[in-house]
Parts: structure tokens; C-alpha cells; sequence
């Protein structure tokens, strides 16, 4: 399903209008219901791999990467998933260089957002957090 986006989308960004130019912006919407992911299930997916995006809607930083973010998921393979966390309960802490090889919820956190946190087989394997950090990994593996 979220594969379709890719034929819908080069005909969005190629569509306008010669008298009024319109940037045609990528919004959360686009995100299918099952690549939301809720806090107390981070640890119990069945892929070996997958990623995890925490952004808040309210967090300038994550409105400046929403763009990006956005045409990473519709455009890439990686399984990537979209916690909110304005909609969900997060545990929030400062020191986050202890979570890689954590493997339970009740030992995760996150120190703000935006946030992307690398699992497989249900472990924190990597951590990319900020602006600067995450914007370089899209940049890295945007096909």
C-alpha cells in the first residue's frame, strides 16, 4: 500500500500551475495506521529490523526534518515506524549513552525529539538524535 505513493508522488511534485506555483507539502496523514507505533510496544515487533521515529508536532526541529522524514518513509524500504509523542506516554531522560543493546521497555527512553532509534531482533542497535543527526542518516541512505 504505501508503495503506491511512489507513482503518486513524482506526479505531485511535477503538477503545477503556470500562473500559481504551489510546493505541495507532506503531512503525517500520509502515514499508514499500522507504521504508528505505540510506546509500550517498541520491543514487540516480528521484523529483525526496523526503525523508529519520535517526533513531536509541536517540536520546531521535527517540523523542520517533516519534509524529509516524510519522503524517507515513502521512498526507502527500510521498515520504518512513527511514534508521537505527544499522543503517547514516553519516558524522557537526559543520558541516552547507555541504550544501545537495551531490550525492554522499561529500561528505554528518549531525551527529547526528534529521535531515531535502529532495532534488530527487538534490541536498540543505533541511536540518531537532533536535527543534524538524523538529517545526515536520510541523506546517507535516501536511495
Amino acid at each position: 500500500m504505501k508503495r503506491c505513493y511512489l507513482l503518486i508522488l513524482p506526479m505531485l511534485f511535477s503538477c503545477t500551475n503556470p500562473i500559481i506555483e504551489e510546493k505541495v507539502e507532506l503531512d503525517y496523514s500520509i502515514i499508514l495506521e499500522s507504521d504508528f507505533i505505540r510506546w509500550e510496544d517498541l520491543f514487540e515487533k516480528e521484523e529483525k529490523s526496523y526503525k523508529v521515529y519520535f517526533y513531536s508536532e509541536t517540536c520546531g526541529y521535527c517540523k523542520k526534518l517533516k519534509e524529509d522524514i516524510l519522503s524517507y518513509y515513502l521512498l526507502n524500504k527500510e521498515r520504518l515506524y512513527f511514534c508521537n509523542t505527544d499522543t503517547n506516554d514516553v519516558v524522557l531522560k537526559s543520558n541516552d549513552e547507555y541504550l544501545i543493546g537495551c531490550d525492554n521497555i522499561e529500561d528505554f527512553f528518549i531525551p527529547g525529539t526528534p529521535y531515531l532509534v535502529s532495532f534488530i531482533d527487538n534490541k536498540v542497535e543505533e541511536i540518531y538524535k537532533g536535527l543534524k543527526q538524523i538529517k545526515e542518516y536520510i541523506d546517507k541512505h535516501r536511495v
